[in-house]
């Protein structure tokens, strides 16, 4: 049992929307308090703030909050008119007036108070303990809080996943640059392809490779591994947390971004030990000799769920037959997965049709997800067999995915899942270049 979390952006985070839906809502909801009110009156702005769920939700409302006192005050004072209600619907109840009416609104209000204490205010206190005021840059800030949202709605994802495996976790997080002129900025190597740095401290692995694309452009990309082999629910998160807060060079990376794409593992152990090594997303690095011709796919990440049955068959006739070797101390299946993509897929055929046929060639019951530098834009996943699950939820700023539903119930109110099979499978390849595909 494992889980996986993931998250996509687009480009609406860069801009301003209206959000002055919320002064009319907040005069309707103190309105409906300041006077005796029908249930219909009651009703009416918890269905309207219903209604907003995905504006509620987004990154601008988020940086709103916390960029203006007065804004955020509105937002609190919207949960005050929600308590109020409640109480006034308990006193309608005890008297015995329509119960079924107001168990209805009840409901609702709950909620929605729920909604905005935990998941957006909340939130906004939570992404906020991610970045040091010393590492925030006021000509860009707005980018620096994207990116501080989004990883920590990905690693709230996985602090509800964690009841399906918590000995190990990772995370990956790659930012999209635009300009490469800002490359000096975070870049540490001469190298054009890739540039890379690891390291291990407090029992975190930590790694940053970048990749030049065409366009002007490039990817870092920040890895987080942890590993535990006796912890509590939430060790694992709290340790890529700090990490997270401590980076001084993701977050002035993260000042120049134009995309966020993330992907996030929870590990219960089946195949391989509980180690760092062994911790997803796993890449497609080779053992003393590489393979030139494939160098691309090699920063290529993989999270899997399940098992892959024929994994010692796979790493024979695709690895080792053809000369090759996995690093001894990773023994995880996920392994193959990324070596396979890399060595044992045409180079010439689209990625999503590179990613089938290596799920086409895995037996077992499989939830995998890739996440590939090249395609910073795409998360590409796939589902074969039964007894796994992805889900894929809409956002206002992208896509963001889990392996359960309930990871997704609090943040969308649209949400997809890879139709399960016991023969064959699906897959699907999010796409945030045009948030309606």
């Amino acid at each position: 049992m494992c889980g996986i979390a993931g998250f996509v952006s687009n480009n609406t985070w860069k801009t301003n929307s209206d959000i002055s839906w919320v002064d009319e809502l907040l005069v309707n909801f103190e309105d409906c308090c300041s006077k005796p009110a029908s249930f219909d009156d009651m009703a009416r702005p918890i269905e309207v703030l219903m209604w907003h769920f995905d504006d509620l939700m987004s990154f601008d409302l988020h940086f709103e909050l916390i960029k203006n006192g007065i804004f955020r005050h509105k937002i609190e004072r919207i949960s005050l008119s929600l308590e109020r209600i409640l109480a006034s619907l308990s006193a309608l109840g005890a008297r015995g007036h329509d119960l079924d009416t107001i168990d209805k609104i009840s409901q609702d209000a709950k909620d929605c108070l729920w909604q905005i204490r935990h998941e957006v205010l909340g939130n906004v206190e939570r992404a906020k303990a991610l970045l040091q005021d010393s590492f925030v840059n006021p000509s860009s800030e707005r980018a620096q809080r994207f990116a501080a949202w989004s990883i920590e709605r990905v690693l709230e994802n996985i602090d509800r996943l964690e009841v399906r495996g918590r000995d190990s976790a990772g995370v990956s997080v790659q930012f999209l640059i635009r300009n490469k002129s800002h490359r000096t900025d975070f870049l540490f190597s001469d190298k054009s392809f890739p540039s890379n740095f690891e390291t291990v401290e407090n029992g975190i692995k930590s790694s940053v490779h970048t990749v030049e694309l065409s366009g002007d452009r490039v990817i870092a990309t920040f890895v987080y591994k942890i590993a535990n082999l006796v912890g509590r629910l939430g060790d694992n998160t709290a340790g890529i947390r700090r990490a997270v807060l401590e980076d001084k060079v993701l977050w002035s990376t993260a000042a120049h971004i134009d995309q966020v794409n993330i992907l996030a593992h929870t590990r219960w152990a089946s195949n391989g030990i509980i180690s760092l090594p062994n911790c997803h997303p796993t890449d497609g690095a080779l053992y003393e000799r590489d393979h030139a011709e494939s160098l691309s796919d090699r920063l290529a990440l993989f999270v899997l769920n399940g098992d892959v049955d024929n994994y010692t068959d796979l790493v024979e006739s695709c690895v080792q037959g053809n000369g090759y070797a996995i690093d001894p101390s990773v023994t995880t299946d996920a392994k193959i997965l990324p070596v396979f993509y890399r060595l044992g897929t045409d180079p010439e055929e689209r990625p999503e049709k590179r990613f089938a046929d290596l799920m086409n060639n895995c037996a077992g019951s499989l939830a995998v997800v890739m996440q590939h530098p090249f395609y910073p834009s795409h998360l590409f996943l796939a589902q074969k067999g039964s007894g796994q699950s992805l889900f894929v939820g809409k956002l206002k700023d992208g896509f963001i995915l889990a392996s359960e539903v309930y990871g997704l119930a609090s943040l969308t109110r649209r949400c997809f899942s890879l139709p399960g099979s016991e023969k064959g499978g699906s897959e699907v390849v999010i796409c945030s270049e045009n948030c309606d595909q």
